[in-house]
């Protein structure tokens, strides 16, 4: 019995290391874009749409990354995925081009999602009824704490590269796929919960807004004088 709760203990820890240092990387990621924008003239609409690509990934990767996980499971999924995540932030110091960097952007959403769904699948997998709620709201309080040049767009890579560690080198059995072919549709949910899908919507808006335009010196202290 303790042999077992060391064992979800472990897989627990692992995951959400894995999931804390994924969601350092994506927030330190988000900051630079807005501030390297900026320097690189780009307008806010276009900093704006940059942000935006990232949610745009968000709801396409879930909708399709579900079948790559189920197709070649858990572990894999989760490596491939982190991987292109962590090239993403040097295609955007490479190509200086605000549609290039919203393409790339919604690379990285639709990667992120993945990882999402595999962590979140897992946790919910290692948990019982009594513990769920605990453990998923440790995973919310790691993400929000975690959220707390060339040299920093290589550090991103790095942290995100650094996030596939633990999960790579775990060894728990991976959760199964019951129900895995059930698919996501909008209309669906919006039909089960109208105000739950159009709130989500706004606060998704309201995230990426904030988040993008806020590292943004000139919306703190006035227009730039440069």
């Amino acid at each position: 019995m303790q042999t077992g709760q060391r064992a979800t203990v472990s897989t627990l820890l692992a995951l959400l290391m894995g999931f804390g240092l994924m969601q350092m990387g994506n927030t330190l990621q988000g900051t630079l874009l807005s501030v390297r924008g900026q320097i690189e003239s780009f307008s806010p609409t276009q900093i704006g749409a940059v942000g935006a690509g990232f949610w745009a990934g968000i709801v396409i990767g879930s909708l399709y990354c579900g079948k790559l996980i189920q197709r070649v499971g858990h572990i894999r999924a989760f490596l491939a995925l982190g991987a292109i995540a962590s090239i993403a932030p040097l295609l955007h110091l490479l190509i200086m081009d605000p549609i290039a960097w919203v393409l790339a952007r919604g690379l990285t959403g639709v990667c992120f999602a993945g990882l999402f769904i595999v962590v979140e699948s897992w946790l919910n997998s290692a948990a019982t009824d009594e513990t769920r709620g605990q453990i998923l709201s440790v995973y919310a309080m790691t993400g929000l704490l975690s959220g707390i040049g060339f040299k920093p767009f290589c550090i991103v890579a790095i942290i995100i590269a650094l996030a596939l560690v633990p999960i790579a080198l775990t060894r728990a059995v991976a959760p199964t796929h019951e129900g895995g072919g059930a698919r996501i549709s909008l209309k669906g949910l919006y039909r089960q919960s109208p105000f739950g899908l159009v709130a989500a919507s706004l606060c998704g808006v309201t995230a990426s807004a904030f988040f993008t335009l806020g590292p943004i010196p000139q919306y703190h202290d006035g227009p730039s004088t440069r």
